[in-house]
């Protein structure tokens, strides 16, 4: 009904207007002429903090354009404006998470230790996105110099509750594992609800198969040890996890022969 330039998507469109009445009902909106003034105002007036979201409601406009012309979808205003907001709030934890792993870099070796002789060590960990209902699985190898050797990630659709997730991680490590032929394995979770449940045993649920499962690939595993190791010392596959979220869903990504660039980036190794 209009002609589609850009301040009409962002500031002008009925639906943009629902988006920005979502993000604060309290907001006086009349039409815009230009969006660079309108813009500039905002900038005058608006927190660095409402000035983040203004941004991520202007992407999300655009991204919601583009399914509605390419895939025929459409986010409701106030699904939109959370899943923007949502998605930001990760985006600055886990670049939180990073920069406190990079500045922390010598704490962190410190607190993590490498594997005996002839042992390979294995962090697991496992991140959801509740917007998106799906779940990242990060697993970083390393030697008993303490060098890198392999990345694994890959994102599932749906959600488990944390602790089927997390035992979910693990049994799907042990089957890699398995698979490889590695018979001398330290496999390390910051999980210890799952660590506990495979030395005490609960078969009676869904976590309780999981764990059964896992106590299968340990007993044909005798050299696979699975302790409990504390979030400090399994920040790496936890920023891995984070990172699996953005992988195409169902495919399991594997970097043996080289390690991914954002590894590099982030400083952390």
């Amino acid at each position: 009904m209009a002609n589609e330039n850009v301040t009409h998507i962002f500031a002008n469109c009925s639906f943009a207007r629902d988006c920005w009445r979502v993000l604060d009902d309290a907001w006086q909106l009349s039409y815009v002429d230009s969006l660079a003034n309108w813009l500039d105002k905002m900038m005058d007036v608006l927190s660095v903090h409402m000035l983040e979201k203004v941004v991520m409601v202007c992407w999300g406009l655009w991204e919601n354009k583009n399914a509605m012309l390419w895939s025929n979808q459409c986010r409701d205003s106030t699904t939109l404006v959370q899943h923007v907001l949502f998605y930001a709030q990760t985006w600055q934890n886990l670049n939180a998470t990073v920069n406190d792993t990079s500045a922390s870099h010598m704490q962190r070796d410190s607190c993590w230790q490498p594997p005996p002789t002839g042992y390979y060590n294995m962090n697991i960990d496992v991140s959801m996105d509740i917007n998106r209902r799906c779940m990242g699985f990060g697993w970083v190898i390393r030697d008993d110099y303490g060098k890198i050797v392999g990345v694994l990630m890959s994102r599932v659709s749906g959600l488990y509750s944390i602790k089927e997730a997390e035992a979910m991680g693990a049994r799907e490590a042990l089957s890699w594992i398995n698979k490889k032929g590695w018979t001398r394995v330290i496999l390390e979770t910051d999980a210890q609800v799952v660590t506990q449940a495979v030395n005490n045993g609960d078969f009676l649920t869904l976590f309780g198969a999981i764990v059964y499962e896992i106590r299968v690939f340990l007993s044909e595993l005798p050299y696979v040890h699975f302790p409990f190791v504390r979030r400090s010392s399994n920040m790496l596959a936890h920023v891995i996890a984070k990172r699996a979220l953005c992988n195409v869903e169902g495919e399991r990504v594997e970097y043996l022969d080289f390690l991914p660039r954002f590894l590099s980036l982030f400083g952390l190794i």
